[in-house]
């Protein structure tokens, strides 16, 4: 999850939480807190006070266009959101007056002054994106404090200054000109022993294909040496051109705990035990 910087970072996320030009609504425990005049707007709702304190399950049809029931997809949905770190899919909601709207929903778990909360942005499966949209986004992934990267046919167009910390770049322009040198942006062979230049094809494609996918990568950091991060991508198309939203997180810490664990373990075992990684003894 994303944890913002008390008081300060409350402010600048509510003050973007109403400029925002997406339907956007935030959950907590399951139900609907707040929402901004776009989701109002986009559900024909007439104020806040209609829309708020109910489940997304409340508001939508009993099931689901994949034959699934609402009430129960709503809670798988949101549980993916926070054990993936952001979540991407379709919903069939209710309009005020009662008529069908079929939405791309994305949710994002944040952490608010040690609150946990569901940041949700609705789209319009039939409208179409604008580039001020796109703007508004990368004012949100600014404020927040996971590597946000923005790729636009190919390319690092944008990205927040926690990406440019976490590869360590003097700054967002270094970042983004090495981005478009592939070669040099990542090793010749993943950490499970693929050519990048095909696995990420691989992937793109499959986060073009599903809405959002999330898997491992390792970049090479601007003292050339590696860090593996955790990739997760989603996808949409502006005015013909396709968008990637990338969020990187280290997985570093998470693989030393890991190490440490399992050298702990062959510590208190009796028997004879070595452990074996590429085929060498570690």
């Amino acid at each position: 999850m994303t944890t913002l910087s008390l008081q300060k970072g409350i402010t600048a996320f509510q003050q973007l939480f109403a400029r925002i030009d997406d339907a956007s609504l935030i959950i907590k425990d399951g139900f609907y807190i707040d929402c901004n005049v776009a989701a109002l707007a986009l559900t024909g709702y007439p104020d806040k006070a209609s829309i708020i304190n109910v489940s997304p399950s409340e508001t939508s049809p009993e099931f689901q266009p994949d034959g699934e029931r609402s009430v129960q997809k709503a809670k798988r949905m949101m549980a993916l959101a926070i054990q993936n770190g952001q979540h991407h899919f379709e919903w069939e909601r209710l309009r005020y007056d009662g008529t069908t709207l079929v939405l791309d929903v994305s949710l994002t778990p944040i952490v608010l002054d040690g609150e946990e909360y569901i940041h949700v942005l609705w789209r319009d499966r039939l409208g179409r994106v604008s580039q001020k949209q796109i703007d508004s986004m990368q004012q949100f992934i600014e404020n927040m404090g996971d590597a946000h990267v923005i790729l636009k046919d190919g390319i690092y167009t944008e990205c927040n200054q926690a990406a440019v910390d976490l590869l360590g770049y003097p700054d967002k322009k270094t970042l983004l000109l090495k981005g478009r040198d592939r070669e040099n942006f990542y090793p010749v062979l993943q950490s499970d022993g693929r050519k990048s230049h095909e696995k990420v094809r691989e992937m793109m494609a499959r986060i073009r294909t599903e809405g959002s996918y999330t898997f491992d990568w390792t970049y090479k950091k601007f003292d050339g040496s590696l860090i593996q991060v955790s990739l997760m991508g989603a996808y949409t198309v502006v005015d013909g051109e396709e968008i990637f939203h990338i969020v990187w997180r280290d997985i570093a810490p998470q693989l030393a705990a890991q190490s440490d664990s399992i050298k702990e373990l062959l510590g208190r075992m009796g028997d004879a035990a070595l452990l074996v990684k590429d085929n060498k003894y570690v």
